[in-house]
């Protein structure tokens, strides 16, 4: 009876691998999002605003040969496996502003695992100022390191939480220093604060985006470093040239827990270590100059080093 299974879910994959396939070919590039049995799962009470993390841990004895993560999304997603970031690009897919049609992408992972515990985790950003219960949605699958296949959709196991970050009503990114965690993404972090996932079903059917020629996603670049700014009665100013598509990323020292600082239309709270870094998650913007201003606790001193990060647009393949 268990051999009858696994060649039945093997079967379903295959099948999946040849519908898209045949899909790609004939240039289809929508169908039902219903067919392609997405899961969707959301933070309960979902905003237009909210940051989402999401995770969920799966134990295998033995390292698997092969696997593959499926996601839906209808926002933005930044994709880890046991803590790495799943591929090259900054975050999965491009969007055009206020566009959150749902998107598919398949990404190989085998490379990501190991042979015991491992943590699938993602950030979600909305598409403001959309508010969608369809935030994300899961196919983990492959082959055991038995040869037998495995497949595991998203469901309210996966656990969840607000970010320490967010949109902002003037199209940027608010980031709290002070709640960040880098190791949220980690097998051995305590989620006592976090809750399940609901799940959502909904009967309205949504077309799922395929593309012919794979996805296009954004990635960085070029980065360019400055380490000596100029200071007006504002606090710091910046010129870049040429002017570029991206983000900056600031690495502070010796700031207050709890002190503001604004760049462009990015607000940071610091989180008062000895050395920090605040960039925006997903906000990408043009820039030609910017001032960096602050609080009464801010000083141009706790700037170390400017990062003008250059984003560009790369193609993929999702199989």
């Amino acid at each position: 009876m268990v051999d009858i299974l696994y060649l039945l879910t093997a079967l379903r994959l295959i099948m999946r691998k040849l519908l898209t396939l045949f899909l790609l070919v004939f240039g289809i590039s929508a169908i039902s999002a219903q067919e392609f049995n997405c899961h969707w799962i959301t933070i309960h009470q979902p905003d237009s605003l909210s940051h989402v993390w999401f995770r969920r841990t799966y134990i295998f004895n033995g390292r698997p040969q092969k696997a593959c993560i499926t996601f839906a999304t209808t926002g933005l997603l930044k994709l880890y496996v046991n803590e790495c970031n799943v591929g090259t690009a900054s975050f999965y897919p491009l969007r055009e502003d206020k566009n959150n049609d749902p998107v598919a992408i398949t990404l190989d992972v085998s490379a990501y695992l190991r042979p015991d515990s491992n943590v699938i985790a993602a950030v979600y950003s909305p598409t403001f100022p959309e508010t969608n219960h369809r935030q994300l949605s899961v196919c983990f699958y492959g082959t055991c390191e038995t040869g037998e296949p495995f497949c595991h959709t998203s469901d309210n196991s996966w656990l969840c939480r607000r970010a320490n970050s967010s949109l902002t009503l003037n199209g940027g990114e608010f980031i709290d220093g002070r709640t960040h965690n880098t190791s949220w993404k980690a097998v051995w972090f305590d989620t006592a604060l976090w809750t399940h996932a609901d799940t959502f079903r909904d009967t309205k059917e949504l077309s799922l985006r395929i593309f012919e020629n794979g996805f296009t996603a954004p990635k960085i670049k070029k980065v360019n470093t400055f380490e000596w700014f100029d200071t007006d009665s504002m606090g710091i100013f910046q010129e870049f040239y040429p002017a570029f598509n991206g983000f900056l990323r600031l690495t502070l020292r010796g700031a207050k827990r709890g002190e503001y600082i604004n760049f462009g239309n990015i607000q940071y709270i610091c989180s008062g270590d000895m050395d920090e870094q605040a960039y925006p998650l997903f906000n990408i913007s043009n820039y030609n100059t910017i001032h960096i201003i602050g609080d009464k606790h801010f000083s141009p001193k706790q700037l170390t080093t400017l990062e003008a990060i250059e984003i560009g647009e790369e193609s993929y393949f999702d199989f």
